[in-house]
């Protein structure tokens, strides 16, 4: 059986003065995305094993270092930029050399959810949804958008959020606001890596790569 180690920026590095609730979010967000890529697994001869690093700078050193050992070993980060600024960043990053294994979500990873509004409806429906007659998909900050090109993806989630639903809490309402550690392992739990690789290039070729080292 092939392993294929895929490191993605988000979690946390395990740390003494991390909260029990903290290190145990970032498992599910670590669980989280090996479920979903492991959707690309069209084959039983090989497994996915997910390694978060939190932010990017200690990811992806931590993917050139596996890298040196492990050949089968891929980069998953936020580009935080267009599309069109891929090469740029992979220079930025000194990974010219490793390129071909790097891949990006693009703006961020929120983009993906962002793609996949219904998945969001269901998410959440456990709680008062403000406005129910108006569809996420048609607001404005969605509407007529490819969602590589929504900018800062993690922030027009949160407006996202607030503005179609609410809970209540020791008899006041608030507005449901988005916490990455939080909310992101449930979200991406729902997404359909089919529709990912229609919408998202670099899913695509994360894709095609894995399917290759077999």
């Amino acid at each position: 059986m092939v392993e294929i180690t895929i490191f993605v920026e988000g979690g946390v590095v395990p740390h003494d003065k991390d909260s029990v609730l903290t290190v145990d979010n970032s498992e599910r967000f670590r669980e989280s995305f090996r479920k979903l890529l492991n959707q690309l697994n069209i084959n039983q001869n090989f497994k996915i094993i997910i390694e978060n690093r939190g932010g990017y700078p200690h990811t992806i050193q931590s993917f050139k270092n596996n890298l040196q050992k492990n050949p089968n070993s891929l980069l998953l980060i936020d580009l935080d930029k267009p599309p069109t600024e891929r090469e740029s960043q992979i220079a930025a990053f000194d990974l010219q050399k490793e390129q071909e294994k790097v891949f990006f979500m693009v703006q961020k990873m929120e983009a993906w959810i962002l793609s996949q509004p219904e998945k969001i409806e269901e998410c959440y429906k456990h709680l008062k949804r403000v406005k129910p007659e108006q569809s996420i998909s048609e607001d404005n900050l969605l509407k007529d958008k490819h969602p590589e090109s929504v900018y800062q993806p993690d922030n027009v989630l949160n407006t996202i959020l607030q503005r179609y639903f609410e809970y209540e809490k020791q008899g006041k309402i608030k507005k449901k606001k988005y916490g990455k550690l939080k909310d992101a392992p449930d979200l991406l739990e729902k997404l359909e890596g089919e529709k990912l690789k229609k919408n998202f290039q670099d899913v695509q070729s994360l894709y095609t790569t894995v399917c290759s080292s077999l």
